[in-house]
């Protein structure tokens, strides 16, 4: 009589480290919950809050990333798979909503965001007060202007700044003219300015 007994974390991703299917598709069963529960906890501290749309595609991304990256041999190292998958995740999902306002704040030509030092390391000392607040106001602008969108021109606005698609690109994904994208992404940076200005947020 076969053993029906769940395979160990470790064994698990020894599994799928090997290539073996059966392994990848316990593994995302055991996980999903907990990744997808990470994903959403992260983008409840951002202006994203409630876009399903955009935590489905991270959910996706992120097992993605995991299959085809070097995210499961870090796996093998790892002290805690299950809170390794949930640190990653949310990171995934700050690093999403972070790239949403730093591209778009960039596109439209209201300065350049950066988290870097002089020397291109990452700053130990936190933005000021008022730095903060700016960057959640500027969040809250990008998240407030895509919610307006239809479902396809949220995706060419996010494929461009996001993912670094073209708009050629963008248009074979999502079958519509390159004019279309060029129009839809030309009317989303002009409504960003307006509403940019209009916070105070560019000059």
């Amino acid at each position: 009589m076969p053993n029906s007994c769940p395979l160990a974390d470790e064994a698990l991703v020894a599994g799928c480290l090997k290539g073996q299917k059966e392994s990848w598709s316990a593994f995302v069963d055991r996980f999903s919950r907990l990744v997808y529960w990470s994903l959403r906890k992260a983008l409840e501290s951002t202006a994203y809050r409630g876009r399903q749309d955009l935590l489905d595609d991270l959910f996706q991304e992120f097992f993605r990333r995991l299959l085809e990256g070097d995210y499961l041999a870090r796996l093998r190292n790892a002290e805690s798979i299950r809170k390794y998958l949930s640190v990653t995740a949310c990171h995934l999902a700050m690093d999403k909503a972070k790239s949403l306002r730093r591209w778009a704040v960039k596109d439209i030509g209201a300065g350049e965001e950066t988290d870097e030092g002089p020397e291109g390391e990452l700053a130990f000392f936190g933005p000021s007060a008022s730095e903060t607040a700016a960057k959640r106001e500027s969040d809250a602008v990008v998240a407030e202007v895509l919610g307006e969108l239809s479902s396809k021109e949220r995706l060419c606005a996010e494929w461009h700044w996001l993912d670094g698609k073209s708009h050629r690109e963008i248009a074979q994904g999502l079958g519509i003219p390159q004019d279309t994208v060029s129009t839809v992404l030309r009317r989303t940076k002009e409504k960003l300015r307006k509403r940019f200005l209009e916070k105070g947020l560019m000059e």
